[in-house]
């Protein structure tokens, strides 16, 4: 029982302590799935087992009760296999999607367009979680771009990564451009 119990209780802990929301409930949930799970395997084996009433009259309502415990046990598994299902499909999707944010914006920056002006990709944050997928958020992307010492910034740059990351992702994104200004010796 340690075994199923601990380790998802000890993820929701940690998940609470660092303010991760999504890792807490969905450790939370499986804590409860496994819960479940103990509970209906023990109704199950303590009956095989031979742990009942002996009279008749006790034994079948005693039956009967393990019986709708177990289906109501089981539909309750179901139902939260259901929503952590949900929840792994989810936290896919916006590992995809951030996987490919970072590929388009470093394939971007490669370009001859971008790196002939000696402008640099210094790094890319993703703000896109699965509670964004199910509540069709857009992803909220951070990208901040290094350029030489005086020179000029391209006026479009937002809106052309916006175009490009929207057609490659499919998904509704904002974008913030940040610059920094590089000075390098030898």
């Amino acid at each position: 029982m340690a075994i199923a119990l601990v380790p998802p209780a000890a993820t929701s802990g940690l998940g609470i302590a660092w303010g991760l929301s999504g890792v807490a409930i969905a450790a939370a949930v499986l804590v409860l799935v496994n819960l479940l799970a103990v509970n209906i395997s023990a109704l199950i084996m303590l009956w095989i087992s031979g742990f009942r009433p002996e009279g008749t009259e006790a034994a079948g309502r005693a039956r009967s009760s393990v019986i709708s415990h177990t289906v109501f046990l089981a539909l309750l598994i179901a139902l939260l296999s259901v929503a952590l299902g949900l929840v792994t499909y989810t936290s896919f999707q916006a590992t995809l999607v951030e996987q490919e944010i970072n590929g388009e914006m470093t394939a971007m920056f490669q370009e001859p367009e971008y790196a002939e002006m000696g402008l640099t990709l210094e790094g890319v944050t993703v703000d896109y979680m699965p509670a964004d997928i199910l509540l069709n958020k857009p992803a909220k992307i951070s990208v901040l771009v290094g350029r030489r010492a005086g020179q000029e910034v391209p006026p479009d740059i937002a809106r052309k990564a916006n175009m490009r990351l929207t057609e490659s992702t499919g998904k509704d994104i904002m974008i913030r451009v940040g610059f920094v200004e590089a000075q390098s010796f030898p």
